[in-house]
């Protein structure tokens, strides 16, 4: 059974998981849109190579993602063959590799448990999925009938995905303060 003190410490653990899963989600958010673009960029490619066309993909918008810091990010890449398959799924499945890769990673070099991988992979999928389904990454180039009547929506995405990585974040300090033997 937690007493008090036990209870306030793990109360704060995941007061500070939460704090910094918000900050790692927006830095997240930030460089996946980078990333996306680069992997629809990548699907371009690979579509030109398999139809023997030259490679001319531009990125033809950019928005403002934090307007305090004046940060632009990529929004939407072209393709001049249109939106073929593998250029149109490119980003999403850039992304989720690349992020795996990269979570893997750094999990097996501070020696943590690998099975944090899983709850920091659904905080990776879940918004490719959203762009998959909810919007427009996919082969027919607009959302799925579902998306127009559910209140599916960025925020939803934003908070689910806050919720995985606060999860995973909160057992990393759990895990690193029972390493140090400041809780057991």
């Amino acid at each position: 059974m937690l007493n008090a003190k036990k209870l306030f410490l793990h109360l704060a653990i995941i007061y500070v998981a939460i704090i910094i899963a918000c900050l790692l989600f927006v830095s997240f958010s930030y460089f996946r849109m980078y990333l996306h673009e680069f992997g629809h960029v990548i699907g371009c490619g690979l579509d030109s190579l398999l139809v023997g066309k030259p490679l001319e993909a531009s990125i033809s918008n950019w928005v403002n993602f934090l307007p305090q810091l004046n940060l632009y990010a990529p929004q939407q890449t072209h393709c001049s063959l249109g939106k073929p398959f593998i250029f149109t799924l490119g980003g999403p499945a850039f992304n989720v590799l690349f992020f795996s890769f990269f979570v893997f990673l750094v999990l097996k070099k501070l020696r943590l448990n690998l099975n944090l991988f899983w709850p920091l992979f659904f905080s990776i999928l879940i918004p490719e999925l959203y762009e998959v389904f909810c919007k427009t990454d996919n082969p027919f180039g607009w959302a799925f009938t579902p998306c127009y009547y559910s209140s599916v929506g960025d925020l939803p995405v934003a908070i689910v995905s806050v919720v995985f990585l606060s999860y995973a974040i909160y057992l990393i300090l759990v895990s690193c303060l029972r390493n140090t033997h400041l809780i057991d």
